[in-house]
């Protein structure tokens, strides 16, 4: 008897215990849904769907379509290493593809941004990037003034790609200006291989691409030479690009304190004045506009203040290679991106450095300094549409 009592309280304390212990299985899925939604990484996102299937369900859901409250989240840029001299072609030809610098050593791992997946029958070179798509323009090279290339958009983390080609003679032979991915039709759906646009400037002509069974090519109207802003339309050119801002690119002034300006949404130019004391010719080595503002992008009313400044010639002091005779000529702008901008001197071009505009703080450490290149950014897709389609 007694050893039966002893057997039943054994029985007893057991089950205690393995009442007690609970696992993320026990969670019902509306709990684990709200602890996933709260979850401020999109990288921890993503790898937790590759954990088990209930995460990848969870987390496939429309409702993490958007995350860290609709502004994509920037994983790295790519930077265009630009061309190179090849004497066996007697032309210069793009370099390689463009490395990969990540925003932070949380990103994935460099694998997932490999370009080995795009087919290499021809060089090519990085041109724009918007949201998780890069394009890529595919020669002709050499010459003074280039024609109308082939493009190809692709989507690095999922590996897909589409080619676009040329547009046929007499538009294909026409100097060409300029190419920049802009958000698709579906405005709701993020951009994505199915959902965005191309638009282009070749000679005297706008034209934007789309994809699908009803896309393909058609021309844009253009303001005509005096806008309604007062303003005289001047063709924006590649050399001009200044930025790209809440759903608007914005091209350098050419004259009299002009902006060209383009709204993606609609596919419409329009003009903007720069205050009088601004008044400068502007390019991509001495303008850029930069993201930061929650919509609706630069406006050319009002009155413009500056909101921080540096005297670069004297915070430079004391960084790695600096020289006394640095800054005689004005700095040139490199590239620039959401919370800095890379800057070189033109007395030694290698001698490269970025300042953050949130501080204002000089540094040359940063990985993003050893490439004096153009910078892309590149940002995480839409997590449905970046997951795989089905789990069973």
């Amino acid at each position: 008897m007694a050893k039966g009592i002893r057997r039943r309280r054994h029985k007893n304390k057991a089950y205690k215990k393995s009442k007690g212990e609970t696992t993320i299985n026990d969670l019902p899925d509306d709990l684990l849904d709200l602890i996933l939604l709260r979850v401020d990484s999109p990288l921890c996102l993503v790898r937790a769907t590759f954990a088990c299937k209930r995460f990848f369900r969870l987390i496939a859901d429309e409702r993490f379509g958007s995350p860290a409250g609709g502004r994509p989240v920037v994983l790295g840029h790519y930077y265009d290493p630009g061309l190179e001299w090849s004497p066996l072609h007697r032309i210069s030809l793009p370099s390689g593809d463009p490395p990969f610098v990540p925003s932070s050593l949380d990103a994935f791992d460099g694998l997932c941004f490999s370009l080995d997946f795009l087919p290499f029958d021809q060089p090519r070179q990085l041109i724009d990037s918007r949201g998780s798509l890069l394009l890529f323009k595919q020669g002709p090279w050499g010459g003074m003034y280039q024609h109308f290339p082939d493009l190809i958009v692709c989507e690095p983390l999922t590996c897909r790609f589409q080619g676009i080609a040329h547009m046929p003679a007499p538009i294909g032979s026409m100097v060409f200006g300029g190419a920049y991915l802009i958000a698709g039709e579906n405005t709701d759906g993020g951009m994505s291989m199915s959902n965005y646009r191309v638009f282009c400037v070749v000679g005297q002509l706008a034209c934007v691409f789309s994809p699908g069974s009803d896309g393909g090519w058609r021309f844009v109207p253009v303001p005509d030479d005096d806008d309604d802003d007062g303003g005289e339309f001047h063709f924006p050119d590649d050399s001009d690009f200044a930025g790209r801002v809440a759903g608007k690119i914005y091209w350098g002034a050419l004259k009299n304190g002009q902006l060209q300006v383009l709204d993606e949404s609609t596919v419409t130019f329009s003009t903007m004045h720069l205050p009088e004391h601004m008044w400068w010719a502007y390019n991509r080595s001495n303008f850029r506009v930069i993201g930061g503002m929650e919509s609706g992008g630069l406006s050319g009313g009002g009155e413009w203040v500056v909101e921080k400044s540096v005297r670069l010639a004297d915070t430079s002091i004391g960084l790695p290679g600096h020289k006394a005779e640095f800054f005689t000529l004005p700095a040139k702008i490199v590239t620039a991106g959401d919370g800095f901008v890379t800057l070189t001197t033109q007395e030694d071009e290698t001698w490269v450095f970025s300042v953050d505009l949130e501080t204002m703080e000089l540094e040359r450490e940063h990985a993003r300094n050893r490439y004096v290149a153009e910078a892309h950014p590149y940002a995480l897709p839409q997590l449905p549409s970046f997951l795989p389609v089905s789990v069973n």
